[in-house]
């Protein structure tokens, strides 16, 4: 996934639904009323679909706050992997979700946010959790906002498979390959990586949702949409290594 102007994600959703909302005031409205209600409506969708981005995809991803107990171990691994490799450290969230997985979303680096399964926190040893959370780490750039903001456009499209076309524009499975790649290079022991590719697959992934599946590292194990090579090519590279 590659860093994208917001205008460019957000504003062909918007434009649709400025578009509809002209036409339908025009039934009852004359076009100089119509047009201009209809832009009014795009602009307030937009506006608010940037603002909001954030808070929606950690909604969609069905994020909590971590509680205390599940924070010792993964805040002692996030803060040694960030002040080893200079990154920012991202706040951190849970998903109730039972395959081992995580997202990050945000702005940038220095804002952004690290949203790990229950799955995870639960099944995976500590460096089974290192090697996803490097992983994690190594989407902190620009490409951020953009996989965020493809979430809120993919729900403004309706979130189904036509959201799931738009969105799957934006994605490149090769640069699903690179992360993983320079995560396990952060860590210096793929295996790990690879062991946690390999417990995802047999779970079967988190659920299959069109607005969130790009944001996941592992994602769905029920299809494979374009957004990230099979669990089995990025076993085979890493073992590789």
């Amino acid at each position: 996934m590659t860093s994208t102007a917001p205008t460019i994600i957000i504003g062909p959703p918007t434009a649709i639904i400025a578009i509809v909302v002209a036409l339908l005031v025009l039934l009852v409205l004359p076009v100089w009323i119509a047009i201009p209600i209809g832009l009014l409506v795009g602009v307030l969708i937009f506006v608010l679909a940037r603002q909001k981005a954030l808070a929606f995809a950690l909604r969609e991803l069905r994020s909590r706050e971590i509680a205390d107990s599940e924070r010792s171990g993964l805040d002692s691994v996030v803060e040694g992997l960030c002040l080893s490799n200079g990154f920012v450290a991202p706040r951190v969230s849970v998903a109730e979700l039972y395959s081992p997985d995580v997202a990050v979303v945000g702005r940038g680096a220095g804002d952004a946010e690290l949203v790990i399964t229950v799955g995870a926190l639960n099944d995976l040893s500590r460096l089974e959790l290192e090697a996803v959370v490097a992983r994690a780490l190594c989407l902190l750039g620009p490409e951020l906002e953009t996989a965020t903001l493809l979430t809120a456009a993919g729900r403004l499209l309706g979130g189904g498979p036509f959201a799931r076309r738009y969105i799957s524009r934006y994605t490149d499975a090769d640069v699903v390959v690179v992360a993983d790649l320079e995560g396990a290079r952060l860590t210096r022991y793929p295996p790990a990586l690879a062991s946690v590719m390999a417990k995802a697959k047999a779970v079967g992934g988190v659920p299959d949702v069109s607005t969130t599946n790009h944001l996941w590292l592992f994602g769905p194990g029920s299809r494979n949409d374009g957004a990230r090579p099979p669990l089995e090519q990025r076993i085979d590279t890493l073992q590789e290594l």
